[in-house]
Order: C-alpha cells, then sequence, then structure tokens
C-alpha cells in the first residue's frame, strides 16, 4: 500500500515517504515544520483544526504523492508492558491479555484499545516454557484525537502504532544483540531495549530538551529562543561560553543518564545478558558532544540514530533533511510499516 508516515511531535511534525525497491526502501520526500502551539496538548477544537491545517500545508509542500496515513502515538501516553504467561495458543492469548492488562492499565479496559504481540526470549529459554508477549494500551480518546485531525486534513489514518516500534523499524534492528534505543525528544525520554526488532522493555520520563532548555533560561537569564539556540549550539560542550551551557543542562540531563544506567542495570540482572549499545534519537540527539558524554559516562558505544542510511535516496531529496536525521527515525519506520 501507499503510504506516508507521520510523526506530529511536540516541536515539530515530520512527514516521509518511500517506496521499495528490491529489498531497500528508496525515499521519495521527507519535510519538517514547527509544530503550532499548544498543538495536541488542547482539547479545543481551533487548536486542533491549526495543527491539522500545519500538516496538510507539510503534505503540500513535501509532495507527497498519497493520502494514506500511518501515524505515532507518544509512548508517555500510552500504557505498555512485556509479561511472561505459560504457553498458550494465540486464541488462548487474546482471552489472557486483557485480565493481565488490568494490572497495569490505569483505567477501564473499556476506554483503551489493545494490542499485543508475541517476543523472542534472549536468555536461551525455549519457548515451550513460557510465552513472552508485548502488550500496548492507547487510550481510544488519544486514537480519536489523532484520527480526528487527520481527517480534518483530508487524509485517511490506515495505521497507528508507538514511536519506539516504528523507530526500531526504521533503523533496522533486527540483531539478536540487545539494543537500547532512546529516543529523546522534546517533552520526554522513551527508552526501550530492542532485540530481534522486537520491543523486548519499555520506560518513559517526562525529562527531555525542553526542560534543559528552560534550565539554561532559568540558570543565564535568557529568553526561551536564546536559551534554545544555546543549547542546539553548544549543548554539553565545555570549549564554549566557559562551560556554562553545560553546567545549566547536567542537572536535568543527569535524570536521563540515570534512567538509563537504571534499564542497563535491570537488563543484565534479569536477562544475564548486557546491552550493546545505545542509539540515541529525537530531536534532541544533535545536541553538541552528547555521544562522547554518554560513552564516557556509561562505557558503551553510543551512536545517533540514522534513518536515512538503510534507505536509497537522491542527494537533492536528501540535502534538506541530513542534518536532521535523527528527528525522522519515526516518521521513516511509520512510512515502511505497510510497504
Amino acid at each position: 500500500m501507499n503510504v506516508f508516515g507521520l510523526d506530529i511531535g511536540s516541536n515539530s511534525i515530520k512527514i516521509a515517504q518511500v517506496s521499495q525497491e528490491g529489498n531497500k526502501f528508496r525515499l521519495l520526500t521527507a519535510g519538517i515544520i514547527p509544530s503550532p502551539q499548544p498543538g495536541l496538548q488542547s482539547e479545543a477544537e481551533k487548536d486542533l483544526v491549526v495543527v491539522a491545517t500545519a500538516i496538510k500545508k507539510l503534505h503540500q509542500k513535501a509532495k507527497v504523492s498519497t493520502k494514506n496515513a500511518v501515524v505515532a502515538l507518544p509512548e508517555g501516553q500510552i500504557f505498555t508492558r512485556v509479561v511472561d504467561f505459560p504457553p498458550m495458543s494465540e486464541n488462548e492469548l487474546a482471552q489472557a491479555v486483557p485480565w493481565e492488562a488490568e494490572q497495569f492499565v490505569p483505567m477501564p479496559l473499556s476506554e483503551v484499545n489493545i494490542d499485543w504481540q508475541i517476543v523472542p526470549y534472549t536468555n536461551g529459554e525455549r519457548i515451550e516454557e513460557k510465552t513472552r508477549v508485548f502488550v500496548a494500551a492507547a487510550p481510544k480518546m488519544l486514537i480519536n484525537k489523532y484520527t480526528k485531525i487527520l481527517e480534518m486534513a483530508g487524509f485517511t489514518v490506515v495505521a497507528i502504532e508507538t514511536e519506539i516500534i516504528a523507530a526500531a523499524r526504521a533503523l533496522s534492528l533486527s540483531s539478536d544483540l540487545p539494543v537500547l534505543l532512546t529516543n529523546l525528544g522534546a517533552r520526554s525520554c522513551d527508552l526501550a531495549v530492542i532485540t530481534k526488532g522486537q520491543v523486548i522493555l519499555t520506560r518513559s520520563i517526562p525529562t527531555a530538551g525542553e526542560a534543559m532548555t528552560r534550565a539554561i533560561s532559568n540558570v543565564l537569564s535568557l529568553e526561551q529562543a536564546q536559551a534554545e539556540e544555546y543549547k542546539i549550539a553548544y549543548g554539553l560542550n565545555e570549549n564554549h561560553l566557559e562551560g556554562k551551557i553545560k553546567k545549566a543542562i547536567m542537572p536535568v540531563f543527569e535524570v536521563v543518564v540515570s534512567e538509563i544506567k537504571k534499564v542497563l542495570i535491570y537488563w543484565r540482572e534479569r536477562e544475564s545478558k548486557t546491552i550493546s549499545s545505545i542509539i540515541i534519537a529525537g530531536g534532541t540527539a544533535n545536541l553538541p558532544e552528547l555521544g562522547t558524554f554518554l560513552t564516557k559516562e556509561l562505557r558503551i558505544e553510543v551512536q545517533v540514530a540514522d534513518p536515512f542510511t538503510p534507505v536509497i535516496a537522491d542527494q537533492g531529496i536528501l540535502s534538506s533533511v541530513r542534518d536532521k536525521a535523527p528527528l525522522f527515525t519515526v516518521a521513516m519506520g511509520l512510512a515502511e510499516k505497510e510497504i
């Protein structure tokens, strides 16, 4: 099916369309615009109309050739868990999953849509002994909001999934070695352990790029816009402005580092294996010296996500988005879903 991927972030909206070419994807187009504010944080009809209008304009500007959309729901607003079940058939699991979902979904199951998939074990256990299942529950109100906005823009939603699953697809994370995917956006940091292309563990914290910008603004008495510019320009680099930007950011960034360390420790204790590498995606992934700092702090290989590396692309199309590659990780994964 011919589709486009749409990632509606709190700071920016990303769009991408690909086609199949042999065993690879070809990038047909991609584009990005700032997200209208308050955007999806609002329930007001007029604000949703503004978002829909922005999406329509981006679609036209990027010259996307289809109206079939695949969109992602933000990790911080859905509920996920990996659950171990006794050996069961898929029909039996379909009956058992809702009962288990009641244990971690903090709202009536009548108000959510539940999806699940069987995931492989990584520590040598036989699948016959247990069945591991990734369960996701999304509020129907959230799904309806996204569907409504796309309908306002004149598009058809053909699939909805989580940001992390889309990101894992875009980065071709199919290795047997576990990877920690860290989607560091504007308002949240989403962590997921991926192995064999499957999500095994997820965690989301409401601390990310915007919190860093506020910290710079408060510490250095700067306007938000200027603080954002300084963050983008200097990040964790100690050699500029006497390291003041890094010092301002660090209390916030240490919260992110602490969560990453917890996941690394939990995985090592649970699976008796270490995570092989960390991949940083999202708008804050381009923070100067971020990879260097994390590699030194965590003593593990850290890479910045580039969803354009696995695909074929003309330089003319790629040139306008190349420097923003980490931001397109989710949109590219969504575009590749239905191909």
